[in-house]
């Protein structure tokens, strides 16, 4: 008997032994994936929060600046600062799309340049609120170089920027309280506090990245109405009189008596 249990013992340690690695494995694939979902809802935070900015500027830019605004300004800067080459085989590959992919390529460079600042302020608090300002001194800077530059025009990307800023301060603040609230996956927590943070975080996401669209739409509908504007009124051309205007009489002086 007392063999028999020795024998028990013995194969029940040899188990636990055994699966002890295999618990132990999955800990860091846990511990792992939390922060690699954090790394990309904070990047989906800074592209969200920097068109967020954008769409505002525009938006401004049609009451505002209707010549001008800080996304057309940038565009105008790059465009002067590529290489003629350059611009000629844009030209050559794209043809009229030349614009289009021009916009397409900023989109991209600003899209990629949101993300890195979601990522960092969600590593360091006000780290990618810097780098979001940079995108409102970059915009002065080319807002400044426009032939077309309106008085209001220099005010436009700043508020643009600070915008973007308040956004992503708001959505990495509810990412941190979610993370915060569950255990190492905060998306697996079972938690009502991890619940309710999520819901925030996904709710403020959600809301404005939708704003930001339409805000784009508008921005865009706006901006192509009164650029249609003004272009029919370039072409606006008085007709020539038929007939000459008589010449004017100079004005007598009258002498009065004294």
């Amino acid at each position: 008997m007392l063999e028999v249990v020795k024998n028990f013992r013995q194969r029940r340690r040899a188990d636990d032994v055994g699966a002890g690695p295999g618990v132990d494995a999955e800990r860091p694939v846990r511990q792992q994936a939390a922060p690699r979902t954090g790394t990309l809802w904070a990047a989906a935070a800074g592209i969200v929060a920097a068109a967020g900015g954008v769409a505002g500027g525009e938006l401004l830019a049609g009451f505002a600046s209707p010549s001008l605004s800080p996304l057309t300004a940038v565009g105008g800067a790059v465009i002067d600062a590529v290489p003629p080459g350059v611009k000629d085989w844009a030209i050559s590959v794209f043809g009229t799309a030349d614009k289009a992919a021009l916009l397409g390529g900023m989109a991209l460079a600003i899209a990629a340049l949101a993300a890195l600042a979601g990522f960092l302020e969600r590593r360091r608090r006000f780290a990618g609120a810097a780098v979001t300002g940079v995108f409102g001194l970059v915009g002065l800077a080319a807002v400044l170089t426009r032939s077309q530059v309106a008085p209001a025009a220099p005010v436009l990307p700043l508020l643009a920027a600070g915008a973007a800023v308040v956004l992503l301060r708001v959505l990495a603040g509810r990412l941190q309280a979610w993370e915060a609230a569950g255990p190492a996956n905060a998306a697996l927590a079972e938690t009502a506090r991890a619940e309710a943070s999520r819901r925030s975080f996904l709710q403020a996401l959600g809301i404005t990245a939708a704003a930001s669209t339409v805000g784009g739409v508008l921005a865009g509908i706006w901006r192509g109405a009164a650029a249609a504007v003004n272009e029919a009124r370039a072409r606006i051309a008085l007709p020539s009189p038929a007939s000459p205007a008589p010449p004017s009489r100079p004005l007598q002086s009258t002498a009065w008596p004294a």
